[in-house]
């Protein structure tokens, strides 16, 4: 019989998601298993499942090769007050507020370091920052 650690990482994401935001350890504990995540990483508990299912959105938009530059999310993330100073002229549904979402989940430890290097990068033309921080309207 696998074990419990095999059994989930054998998850999908989106399996995995679900999984963490309806998982308790224990029926008579009312603290569910997400809330104790959410506090290890450092996420606001009322923000963590949609930022959980934006994370989970922009994955697969990423792994099945979807277009991210000047497209909408689905999926919005909630505005991390952490970043909201950087993310007030970004579109909600922009790669900017997805790529920093994904920070948020990289932990107080990397979290920084992977919004700096992506601003950098967007930073390099006008072109890149307007292309992740607003979305493409279509004037047809």
């Amino acid at each position: 019989m696998p074990s419990f650690e095999q059994v989930v990482d054998s998850f999908s994401l989106g399996l995995l998601s679900r999984f963490i935001t309806q998982y308790r350890p224990d029926a008579q504990d009312p603290i569910l298993f997400w809330k104790t995540i959410a506090h290890e990483l450092e996420i606001p508990v009322p923000a963590f499942e949609s930022n959980l299912k934006s994370l989970t959105v922009f994955r697969n938009r990423v792994a099945h090769h979807d277009r991210l530059w000047a497209s909408t999310s689905p999926e919005a993330a909630r505005k991390a007050r952490l970043f909201a100073k950087r993310l007030r002229s970004s579109h909600p549904r922009s790669l900017h507020v997805a790529v920093l979402n994904l920070a948020l989940f990289l932990g107080p430890g990397e979290r920084e370091e992977c919004a700096r290097e992506f601003e950098n990068f967007i930073a390099q033309d006008e072109l890149y920052y307007i292309g992740a921080t607003t979305l493409h309207t279509n004037s047809h």
